[in-house]
């Protein structure tokens, strides 16, 4: 944490991030998307062991707009990177919201 809000502070929203394959990213991007997989696999692992996730709601309304953008056709459907998003209540919980966009269905439950 404190790593983290010290490179923010310090302007790396504002820089490119080169990535492992040479190529840039913009530092708002990178860090939109670390929080988006933060929250997403932070439910994967809390549904698949029985506890709660609950991450702050207006973080993940950021990633929900963050995921509106990043998930298109091209990346999420039968066979690509990301599954076929899950209908989900508009009226649903923010985490259920972005788990079912990315597609995981919020109602899943490991077996008993």
């Amino acid at each position: 944490g404190e790593a983290i809000a010290a490179g923010i502070a310090a302007g790396g929203a504002e820089r490119d991030l080169t990535l492992a394959d040479g190529n840039a990213m913009p530092g708002a991007m990178a860090l939109a998307m670390t929080l988006w997989e933060y929250q997403v696999h932070g439910w994967d692992l809390a549904v698949a062991t029985g506890q709660v996730w609950a991450p702050a709601p207006e973080a993940v309304d950021g990633s929900i707009g963050f995921a509106e953008q990043m998930l298109t056709p091209d990346f999420q459907g039968e066979g690509l990177a990301f599954a076929p998003r899950v209908p989900v209540p508009a009226d649903a919980p923010a985490i259920e919201r972005l788990v079912g966009m990315s597609g995981r269905d919020p109602q899943w439950a490991p077996p008993a």
